[in-house]
């Protein structure tokens, strides 16, 4: 890719002034709708229930990322667990299989598979969504 073009930026700027038309059209309509239709009052009630509900926004906010990057952070744990004992029972084979092939040759070599993996349900977070 050598760049943009002079068509590429011809786009944006096209893009970006019909973003900011829009913006500017929404935000004026917005402003004619309150100021037929809502009064003084209902407009400053609105404000002061905006105004206090900001910090209980926020810490909902906060709340639901933490739990979020928690989960995210637990399913990665949960993964890299898994491949971690996958690895070690592989390695342990190896070396079995290694030394029972290495035996006197009048012994026959004895070799011992893993067991299979038991699967169960993917842990799940009290809200009942699942924990991946």
């Amino acid at each position: 890719m050598k760049g943009l073009q002079v068509d590429d930026v011809k786009a944006i700027a096209a893009l970006v002034g019909l973003a900011v038309l829009g913006l500017a059209g929404v935000v004026l309509g917005a402003w004619w709708l309150v100021n037929e239709f809502v009064s003084a009052e209902v407009a400053r009630l609105w404000a002061l229930v905006a105004t206090a509900a900001l910090p209980l926004v926020a810490w909902g906010a906060h709340h639901w990322g933490h739990v979020e990057a928690r989960g995210h952070v637990a399913g990665i744990d949960a993964g890299v667990s898994k491949v971690m004992t996958a690895a070690q029972d592989t390695a342990a084979l190896r070396v079995h299989v290694a030394r029972a092939l290495r035996q006197p040759d009048g012994a026959q070599p004895v070799v011992i598979l893993p067991a299979e993996p038991e699967f169960r349900d993917p842990p799940r977070l009290q809200s009942g969504t699942v924990d991946l």
